[in-house]
């Protein structure tokens, strides 16, 4: 059994008790439940692309050596939930995009979309934060019972093992730690401006592809080069500013929308990307887009109904576009021609 399977499934075992569970719009309406909310949006968009209750969502599969990819079907109520709003604050807040159909230029769902996109992601980073500082401690303190319990492993008691990860997760925890920070300011911006109606704090570009592509995707990644190597995020460099994108993909009619946003402050850091984009044809957007959803995002789903339609060799095409990403940096991925999840 391999290395990453172990630690995998350690991870997995300590979700339940990190988890956390919070209302990202926390004030005075607030209800003491938490809800399992959809950052992609379950009445008009995992609903479109469903069929019997479920999609599909590519997982590297931790049982194989070469961490192959495999697509697995997931209900669409559990699909892209997390555990970040009161039932009251969900239900209220994102009316707008739940139950109303996009509208081009509408700066309040262009805002909302952003807001569920960035709140998947700030989520994320609040656990992955928490668990990072769990291990860290776990491991300064030597806690092999703990190890033992969770990752089903005998550590060496040595002070060269416990310091490798001390040193590891030491570096992980102040990362992610900074990351969330950085979060946690825009959580406080995004709150504001919505209290406020200042939608037009959040730019966005609009991609519409003219055909159907039954893909969903959500999230809030720091992409760090745009198409010509210029950097827009130095993610190596500890406690860098970081420029958020949200991104958000769905069929609706005929047509697939792609929303790339960022806040008003950091359009200047990513307005040239956008043009860059918009000067492309219409099939390298589908590749640049392609790139930026497999290599920047995990909240991608695509609909069974596509799936089952395709042969073996098209099958077998998707999943090494999702494993290509394994060692490969996206800006080296942009020009490759033959890197497209939006297919038929």
């Amino acid at each position: 059994m391999n290395t990453f399977y172990n630690f995998s499934t350690g991870y997995n075992r300590l979700k339940n008790e990190l988890l956390p569970k919070i209302c990202i719009y926390d004030d005075e309406n607030c209800e003491k439940k938490i809800v399992k909310a959809h950052s992609v949006q379950n009445n008009r968009i995992l609903n479109s692309i469903s069929e019997n209750g479920e999609v599909l969502r590519f997982y590297h599969d931790s049982m194989s050596e070469e961490l192959e990819v495999k697509a697995l079907a997931i209900g669409k109520k559990k699909a892209s939930t997390f555990s970040g709003f009161c039932k009251y604050h969900d239900m209220k807040i994102f009316q707008p995009i739940e139950i109303q159909e996009y509208q081009s230029s509408n700066l309040e769902q262009q805002f909302l979309f952003a807001y569920r996109a960035f709140s998947f992601d700030y989520y994320a980073k609040k656990y992955q934060s928490t668990l990072f500082d769990k291990l860290f401690e776990v491991y300064s303190n030597h806690d092999s019972e703990f190890l033992k319990k969770y990752f089903k492993f005998e550590p060496p008691n040595t002070n060269d093992f416990y310091n490798y990860y001390i040193n590891y997760f030491g570096r992980l925890s102040e990362e992610a730690k900074d990351s969330f920070e950085q979060m946690e300011k825009l959580r406080v911006a995004f709150n504001t401006n919505l209290l406020k109606n200042r939608y037009y704090k959040i730019k966005t570009y609009e991609v519409r592809f003219n055909e159907r592509f039954e893909i969903a995707a959500s999230g809030a990644p720091t992409v760090d080069y745009d198409l010509n190597g210029n950097m827009i995020n130095d993610l190596p460099r500890l406690h860098s500013y970081l420029s958020f994108m949200f991104i958000t993909v769905f069929p609706q009619k005929n047509n697939t929308v792609v929303l790339l946003s960022c806040t008003k402050n950091d359009i200047a850091k990513y307005n040239r990307f956008f043009k860059q984009i918009e000067q492309l044809s219409e099939e390298r957007k589908r590749i640049v887009i392609s790139v930026l959803l497999v290599c920047y995002i995990e909240n991608i789903y695509m609909s069974p109904r596509l799936w089952n339609c395709l042969d073996d060799s098209e099958k077998i095409y998707l999943e090494n576009i999702f494993h290509a990403t394994i060692g490969n940096h996206p800006k080296e991925l942009y020009n490759k021609l033959d890197f497209n999840i939006f297919i038929k």
